[in-house]
């Protein structure tokens, strides 16, 4: 997908017979940290990216992006193969594999109607009705796409959220304020029952349990937050 909005721009021109786009491009910050601007001329027409980019290809598709959606009504040159290349360039990209389609045919001879089911990563995608099996394909290979680029978006907002040492701190003693409950002074009667009581510190929360009865309970809690870093922070 490297290419992908400069490939559509370039097939819109030449669809229309316009020459071909031209880019020009901007180059500021230090050598060490270069950021580019790019612009892109179709057909007499120059379009512009407002974003700066680290990498050149990067800043060309954002000009090339910014053309479409000038030119198209949704952004998008739908050929018939549109959605089945992004689809193998995204399988390709996350190594799902190649998709596979399948397609099945109903009606009279005169009024067909084509059904495409895209399988990727053990998992099937079916499309529209058709009335060509291309168009099929192309309807099930969108509904794919879109299915599989979603979650992907989805999976890298996850992944890129950051997390401060101190909202973990923060989360960690809530924690075990909230699952571990001090217990009150007992009377002089009862001390003979907690003389193995002991004092744990947590934070500034002072913890007062006896030894032997509530030592699983002690372990337990470390082993939660343990867990609550492990989720949150990660394996480093």
């Amino acid at each position: 997908m490297q290419n992908l909005f400069k490939n559509q721009l370039q097939t819109y021109a030449q669809k229309r017979n316009f020459t071909l786009p031209k880019y020009s491009c901007e180059r500021a910050g230090p050598p060490h940290a270069p950021l580019f601007k790019c612009r892109v001329t179709v057909n007499g027409q120059t379009y512009e990216s407002r974003e700066q980019f680290p990498i050149l290809n990067r800043a060309e598709q954002a000009a090339a992006k910014a053309a479409l959606s000038s030119l198209l009504p949704n952004g998008v040159e739908e050929d018939e193969s549109f959605y089945k290349n992004r689809l193998q360039d995204l399988a390709q990209r996350e190594g799902y594999g190649s998709p596979t389609y399948s397609t099945e045919k109903s009606g009279e001879a005169h009024a067909l109607t084509f059904v495409s089911t895209v399988k990727i990563k053990g998992e099937s995608f079916t499309g529209q009705g058709a009335k060509t099996k291309k168009e099929a394909e192309m309807s099930a290979a969108k509904i794919a796409y879109t299915a599989l680029k979603q979650r992907c978006q989805a999976q890298e907002a996850v992944g890129d959220t950051p997390l401060s040492a101190s909202s973990v701190r923060a989360g960690l003693t809530a924690f075990f304020q909230q699952n571990t409950q001090p217990k009150l002074p007992v009377p002089n009667e009862q001390a003979e029952q907690y003389r193995g009581t002991r004092t744990s510190m947590v934070g500034r929360n002072k913890i007062l349990m006896p030894l032997d009865e509530d030592q699983n309970q002690v372990s337990s809690l470390w082993s939660e937050g343990i867990r609550f870093l492990f989720i949150h922070v990660g394996p480093k």
